[in-house]
């Protein structure tokens, strides 16, 4: 099980080059954020009003650094998110292939691609990856810590989360951009 979790995560550091880092920076600056909220309350503020070079841009990327087969997937959906450790939840953890709703409009996300943009360079400002017990309970099963430009690729029916609610003290606020890649 270890070994199939390992392959079902890559991680890859300076994911953009320096112009098209400094675009996606500014474009935090820019882009009105609405808030995102479950039952539970408020995880995140976010905008997926995001211009067409980013997804051109990401596409790039996603072949580039992980060799991504782009033709088998459709990979429109992106969302800058701007999260703080005071509106974080930690029932936030979650699985973006059932929990769609997290996402407006999406449906059968295969991979999520999050790259970390601005923020502390910290594991509490990181991205957790979670495993069900014996109990039946979420435990950390291993965690990435927030440097800018590291990109992660993951499989959507990971269980996963923000650390910053479980390390609020020692975390800070953190703009993403995350892609919700479709089949």
């Amino acid at each position: 099980e270890k070994k199939k979790l390992q392959i079902m995560i890559q991680v890859v550091d300076n994911y953009f080059k320096p112009d098209d880092l400094k675009f996606m920076l500014n474009l935090c600056d820019q882009l009105q954020m609405k808030t995102y909220s479950t039952e539970r309350g408020i995880y995140a503020f976010g905008s997926q009003s995001l211009p067409d070079k980013v997804k051109e841009i990401n596409n790039k990327y996603l072949k580039q650094r992980f060799n991504f087969p782009l033709s088998k997937y459709d990979t429109s959906n992106g969302v800058i998110y701007l999260r703080k450790p005071e509106t974080n939840l930690l029932k936030e953890v979650h699985r973006d292939n059932r929990e769609i709703k997290y996402v407006d409009g999406i449906k059968n996300v295969k991979w999520n691609l999050l790259v970390y943009l601005k923020g502390d360079c910290s594991t509490a400002n990181g991205t957790g990856f979670f495993e069900l017990n014996k109990k039946k309970e979420l435990v950390l099963d291993r965690s990435i810590g927030f440097k800018q430009n590291r990109a992660i690729l993951f499989r959507s029916k990971l269980w996963h989360g923000s650390l910053q609610p479980i390390q609020k003290d020692a975390s800070s606020w953190r703009y993403t951009f995350n892609s919700f890649i479709s089949k």
